[in-house]
């Protein structure tokens, strides 16, 4: 038996299209003068390219700004967290203040047309059932992201995921390596094999470099908001294995 922990978007969901809207959105709750209008496709297609850099929901909030002030691509893409935290200090913003316009952005979506929002995202092709195959398998498998809870159970029961609700956890349940340590210890799982599935480089990184996670199995999942340069790093992890999409449905979908 194998635990199988997986992150979301960039994993199994493509949701780029989504929170580049939602940002667009909160962030003309945030300054209506600077957000005026619908999202153009050109601002929705500069977001995605730099969807990358972005860790948490409300950090978009941010990016959304930078791409109005018309910040450097290559200052965005090099050096975000630095730049988000001095805009967040230039503009005397907290993060609380943030995750809550963020959250209260979707939900007012939700309420308004589910259907709609929900038709946003999009699933990588196979992903669901390469899970459902794994948990028909007697596989127990986690969702571990930082999208808030609801939403993340909300998409996953849209796309036909048998993943049991109290193993997908959300940003309420802390840092995904707090997460995984936690699974490791649990007494009914701490013997089984685990696997990784993360496309955001850095904390792959930050998981490989804990001791506590040793025997965890970490695997780079190419196909979601990587970058080249990003890909290329993770040629030279010793302890962090590249897949592609392709490559991940046949080692652990049915096939397997």
């Amino acid at each position: 038996m194998s635990v199988y922990c997986f992150d979301f978007d960039g994993v199994i969901c493509d949701s780029a299209r989504e929170l580049a809207y939602s940002a667009w959105l909160a962030a003309a709750d945030m300054w209506p003068n600077l957000c005026t209008g619908e999202a153009t496709e050109g601002f929705i297609e500069k977001f995605c390219r730099y969807r990358p850099v972005i860790e948490v929901g409300y950090q978009s909030i941010l990016l959304t700004r930078m791409i109005h002030e018309a910040m450097p691509e290559a200052q965005i893409l090099g050096n975000f967290e630095a730049m988000a935290k001095m805009l967040m200090e230039v503009l005397d913003i907290k993060q609380e203040a943030l995750i809550e316009t963020f959250a209260a952005t979707r939900d007012r979506q939700l309420q308004e047309n589910s259907r709609a929002w929900l038709g946003l995202h999009r699933f990588y092709d196979g992903m669901p059932a390469t899970i459902n195959d794994l948990i028909a398998r007697k596989q127990t498998v986690c969702i571990i992201t930082t999208k808030q809870q609801r939403y993340a159970r909300a998409l996953a029961t849209m796309a036909g995921l048998n993943v049991p609700p109290k193993l997908v956890f959300g940003l309420e349940a802390g840092k995904k390596l707090l997460i995984l340590k936690k699974l490791v210890k649990h007494p009914q799982l701490h013997t089984q094999n685990f696997y990784f599935f993360e496309d955001r480089l850095p904390t792959l990184q930050a998981t490989a470099d804990d001791a506590a996670l040793n025997n965890v199995q970490l695997l780079y999942c190419t196909w979601g908001y990587t970058t080249e340069a990003e890909r290329a790093d993770a040629e030279g992890c010793n302890r962090i294995t590249p897949l592609t999409l392709a490559e991940c449905r046949q080692q652990f979908g049915s096939s397997e």
